[in-house]
């Protein structure tokens, strides 16, 4: 698996548009994003850190050095934070995913 389909994996697992993620990084379009995805391995070092850090991954795991991705239970804490005022069932699925990333070491 290339950095490239690492990083389309775990944006898709968040839930995220190219547009999306794009954004988070400070672009304003999401032409970056796609070519990294399409690309493969041909990503800067500086580009693989600045989507592990959006992505809540290590550079590590992006570029396959490591199965586990060690952002998990940060992610899950953010999103926590993020929506701990939301209705009960979003509540409920955020505590859900929570729970499963502090499981999974």
């Amino acid at each position: 698996m290339t950095v490239g389909n690492r990083i389309r994996q775990r944006r898709l697992e968040l839930g995220w548009t190219q547009t999306e993620l794009a954004e988070r990084m400070g672009y304003s379009g999401k032409s970056t994003v796609c070519m990294a995805e399409t690309c493969g391995d041909n990503i800067t070092t500086t580009k693989v850190q600045k989507f592990a850090d959006a992505l809540g991954v290590t550079p590590r795991y992006l570029m396959g050095y490591e199965d586990r991705r060690a952002g998990d239970e940060q992610a899950a804490i953010a999103l926590y934070e993020r929506y701990k005022n939301a209705p009960p069932d979003i509540q409920s699925a955020v505590e859900t995913l929570l729970k499963s990333a502090q499981q999974n070491p």
